[in-house]
């Protein structure tokens, strides 16, 4: 990991999941308590498949290597939907002179079918690809698996002075929370920051008592999109 210390605000609606578990079993308890607590007046059954569907995303991020993971369950028009948030953090081969070009090139190779486009962040320009991709759940009447159509928009951030990159990932599992969710997935995009730890310490010396604050400028998501045919 590089020596940048990089931050973003999640709101407090926003759950995390039990990325750092020590187990599977300790990770499905969690997910499960979870779910008891986001859907108390729903079966067993509704509940275990929203821990199996969280569960599927954890077991994703854990194998990149992922730094965060986090859900949101909101009503949108009297409707229940979800989606997640997966953040992780990976070297890359791009010149950083012009690693925004590069990036771009890389991801519309990549996913020559799905919709790619440069975006300008308050922290730096960034590259986004929005798609249509599937998740494998376990089906709780007879224990096969089933693939969920999923919204998919992901946003790639390279770290300045650094051979990194983040990849903040947001799932959508519904159609109709797409607006909804795209945007305060805009708005965590927006909080992102850095600093070297020689900066964060020069800041707290001039500043203290006072709490510093991410600016909030306005994001160019580009334009409005949803991959849900």
């Amino acid at each position: 990991m590089s020596e940048l210390r990089v931050g973003w605000i999640m709101p407090p609606f926003v759950h995390e999941l039990p990325l750092d578990a020590v187990s599977d079993d300790e990770a499905g308890q969690e997910l499960y308590e979870l779910s008891q607590d986001l859907l108390p007046g729903s079966s067993q059954d509704d509940q275990l498949a929203l821990a199996q569907l969280l569960g599927a995303q954890l077991i994703e991020l854990k194998s990149a290597d992922g730094i965060y993971a986090g859900m949101c369950f909101l009503e949108v028009e009297g409707i229940d939907t979800l989606s997640t948030v997966l953040v992780t953090q990976f070297a890359h081969d791009l010149d950083e002179e012009d690693s925004a070009e590069q990036l771009l090139r890389t991801v519309e190779t990549a996913y020559p079918h799905d919709e790619v486009f440069p975006v300008k962040l308050p922290c730096g320009p960034a590259v986004t690809r929005v798609a249509q991709v599937p998740v494998s759940v376990r089906d709780a009447d007879d224990g096969g698996t089933a693939d969920l159509p999923r919204g998919l928009l992901q946003t790639y951030v390279p770290l300045p002075g650094t051979a990194e990159l983040l990849l903040f990932e947001l799932s959508v599992f519904t159609p109709q929370g797409w607006e909804t969710h795209s945007e305060l997935f805009a708005e965590i995009l927006r909080t992102i920051d850095w600093a070297t730890d020689m900066e964060i310490a020069q800041y707290t010396s001039a500043h203290q008592p006072a709490v510093g604050v991410v600016p909030q400028q306005r994001v160019e998501t580009g334009p409005a999109t949803t991959p849900f045919g």
